[in-house]
């Protein structure tokens, strides 16, 4: 009897154990979140949607490619042999002018004006476009609506473009570049650069590189997108390379007036794919 009571109250406890480890399977009960499970009981371990840019590199209606010929304004043959640009403050706007960006941040260090450091923090909305990259992706999302836009601005928005570099992780579009896309911290970052072979004959290479906070340009793109909830989005853009170029004549042109022109041209290089 003693012993079909230890072995019966043995039965209980298993299954108690079993009963008590079904109630409580762990999930993530936020419906805002891409991995919502309603049917857990403890919450944890959400994930939520990110916001991403897909580019499309274009030369025209063609892809682009480095050291390819084409024909500059004044029909002489030029080839790139390299071009990357920074692009920053991407965000989804509506209709009445409101926005939606990610909701990370990142910490930057900057210097007052006694030479003192100290911590801001920004949204972490920042890119590196490279020809032999496509998708880039910001970070996560919590918003839901209707957009009928997006806009950035072509080059390091401030106070990020005046931080400290070295304070980064190389891996972080704004850390320390192999190829360097830095100045310092009061010039800040090259928000574009390029480098080009202006004259194929004489094999006449030039590096164009646009900084400065005055140059920055802002880029709106009419697309209409329509954000759900526990929904990634990814948005589609062409970059047409050959439209920074619009109008330049490399073996006539000052290298300012060169200079001008790929900013003036900069919010007409993207459009919808």
């Amino acid at each position: 009897m003693f012993r079909n009571y230890n072995i019966l109250l043995f039965i209980a406890t298993i299954s108690l154990f079993f009963i008590q480890c079904g109630a409580n399977e762990e999930g993530c009960l936020d419906p805002s979140a891409t991995n919502y499970d309603p049917s857990v009981d403890v919450n944890c371990c959400c994930e939520y949607p990110t916001l991403a840019l897909r580019i499309t590199h274009k030369a025209d209606s063609l892809t682009f490619n480095y050291n390819t010929p084409y024909l500059d304004d004044n029909g002489n043959v030029f080839t790139i042999s390299s071009w990357r640009l920074y692009i920053s403050d991407f965000e989804l706007v509506r209709a009445d002018e409101t926005s939606m960006t990610v909701t990370d941040s990142i910490a930057i260090s900057l210097m007052d004006d006694n030479g003192n450091f100290y911590t801001q923090y920004t949204k972490d909305n920042f890119a590196l476009i490279e020809k032999s990259t496509f998708k880039y992706t910001f970070g996560n999302i919590n918003e839901t609506g209707n957009f009928v836009k997006v806009r950035f601005k072509v080059g390091v928005s401030v106070p990020a473009n005046h931080g400290l570099a070295d304070n980064l992780v190389s891996s972080h579009p704004l850390g320390l570049q192999a190829d360097s896309m830095y100045w310092n911290m009061i010039d800040g970052y090259i928000f574009n650069k390029i480098k080009v072979v202006t004259d194929t004959a004489a094999n006449t290479t030039k590096t164009f590189e646009v900084g400065f906070d005055s140059n920055l340009v802002t880029v709106e793109i009419d697309t209409a997108i329509n954000v759900s909830k526990g929904e990634n989005i990814t948005i589609n853009l062409d970059l047409n390379y050959l439209n920074f170029l619009d109008g330049v004549k490399f073996q006539q042109d000052s290298d300012a007036a060169i200079l001008q022109k790929i900013v003036a041209n900069s919010a007409t290089a993207f459009s919808p794919s």
